[in-house]
């Protein structure tokens, strides 16, 4: 998934936050992350889209203390140079069946959700819209939009663009439309 990244690895049953037909948030600090997925099926296993954040471990060592669980929640791995510093934190629901909540807290582990697509004002009538986020030349982008959120469905915004490694900037005109919900699937 790279560097600077979250995702979910999904193995079975319902992907986190899509059980009973529910579109529920992943909490990161007071960020609410919304995975998109490579396929609208929802029990099937697989990575979710990688969320682009920042992060510094300020210790060797992440402590997980758990606020909230039904079932198994275990640091799977320590982050070291080792594993390009990574942290792999296993939530396994086998157990029992059904939907839960789960809260955990991690110290040693310091960071920020860094917004990947940006919305802005680009003309004086605000009936458009500058759409920014970083790229990197190994990804590709495309953004979408939808009339409401939270959407079934999703409509391709243009074309899907390359990322170079630089600060992408799409101007959209909306005037001919009421409200638009916009996102960004990344994919390699």
């Amino acid at each position: 998934m790279g560097p600077n990244s979250v995702h979910w690895e999904h193995f079975e049953h319902a992907r986190p936050g899509r059980w009973g037909g529910h579109n529920d948030p992943t909490y990161l600090n007071a960020f609410l992350w919304f995975p998109s997925w490579s396929n609208t099926d929802d029990a099937s296993s697989g990575p979710s889209l990688p969320l682009g954040i920042g992060v510094t471990f300020a210790t060797n060592e992440v402590v997980m203390a758990i606020v909230d669980a039904r079932a198994g929640v275990q640091i799977f791995q320590q982050p070291d140079p080792t594993n390009g510093f990574t942290l792999i934190v296993e939530f396994n629901d086998d157990p029992v069946g059904g939907a839960a909540w789960y809260e955990i807290v991690l110290s040693g582990v310091s960071g920020i959700v860094q917004p990947l697509l940006s919305i802005r004002p680009a003309c004086d009538e605000n009936a458009c819209v500058a759409l920014s986020w970083e790229s990197l030349t190994n990804r590709h982008y495309q953004l979408q939009y939808a009339p409401t959120f939270p959407s079934a469905s999703w409509l391709n915004l243009g074309s899907e663009i390359q990322g170079n490694d630089s600060t992408i900037v799409v101007n959209e005109d909306f005037s001919t439309s009421s409200a638009r919900f916009y996102r960004l699937v990344v994919s390699q």
